[in-house]
């Protein structure tokens, strides 16, 4: 299946547009071309996961296009890149949205640096859309149970009952998240944390700690600990599942968006 690219233009730009569309089709990636306005835009945005926006200074509608840009690729993990004059760039980052620009590229333009860029933005959404093993460490067989249900349609899901299990476990396999039980009678929850992030096989592995506690002295001292989250078991499945979603995208998502110029934001 091809990728498919959205150009966001104020009008018809010409040759630049014309050789950007050129090599996007040579890589073998689809582009689709949106007038600047916000009702032709939603049409895309089921169908596109990258947005390229490109457009003059003095143009009206520059805030109310990067405003509807940035909630909509916050919202749904998309991606958007903008291209223009410096004076353009100015105005379409100016408006508190420069976090949700992955790439960003003032005039000249090389137009074979966008591309490379799109196709790294591409691999990026397609590890976001790959299904996720969860690794969950409890002592409690019927919390377990419980989260195998909730999540399994959405994930694969592995159960482990102790900490030394779950240190065994990816010894040997690899995993997305660990969602691990703070308090266990074999291995706490920090010591497993710990051991993980001292060994460099598996330091990457980004945990978050499961917890019954949620008054702010006990919160604190998890906090105090660093994991990458924590949840508390009491919170519900439609919470829970949208904010694993939420986690994964954006894990991933912000390796390339660090808000520098270049060629790469």
């Amino acid at each position: 299946m091809r990728e498919s690219v959205c150009f966001i233009t104020s009008k018809d730009h010409g040759f630049l547009i014309s050789k950007m569309r050129h090599l996007f089709e040579s890589a073998d990636m689809d582009v689709a071309m949106c007038i600047d306005d916000v009702n032709e835009i939603k049409k895309k945005r089921q169908d596109e996961n990258v947005f390229i926006y490109y457009s003059d200074a003095g143009y009206s509608r520059v805030e109310a296009t990067m405003s509807y840009l940035s909630n909509l690729c916050h919202d749904e993990h998309k991606s958007l890149c903008l291209v223009g004059e410096g004076s353009f760039l100015e105005r379409a980052l100016g408006a508190d949205v420069c976090k949700v620009v992955s790439h960003y590229y003032p005039h000249p333009v090389d137009s074979g640096q966008i591309v490379h860029d799109v196709k790294e933005l591409f691999l990026l959404h397609a590890e976001v859309e790959r299904r996720k093993q969860l690794l969950i460490v409890d002592d409690d067989e019927d919390f377990i149970a419980l989260m195998t249900n909730w999540l399994g349609n959405d994930y694969e899901v592995i159960g482990v009952h102790t900490g030394a299990e779950a240190l065994e476990f990816i010894r040997d396999n690899r995993c997305d998240l660990i969602l691990l039980d703070y308090e266990m009678p074999d291995l706490s929850g920090y010591e497993v944390m710990d051991r993980v992030r001292k060994n460099p096989m598996t330091a990457d592995i980004p945990l978050i700690f499961l917890t019954g506690i949620n008054d702010r002295e006990g919160v604190m001292n998890i906090i105090r600990h660093r994991p990458d989250g924590y949840l508390l078991k009491t919170t519900r499945k439609a919470e829970l599942l949208d904010i694993l979603e939420r986690f994964f995208a954006e894990s991933i998502l912000r390796r390339n968006n660090h808000g520098t110029q270049s060629h790469s934001a």
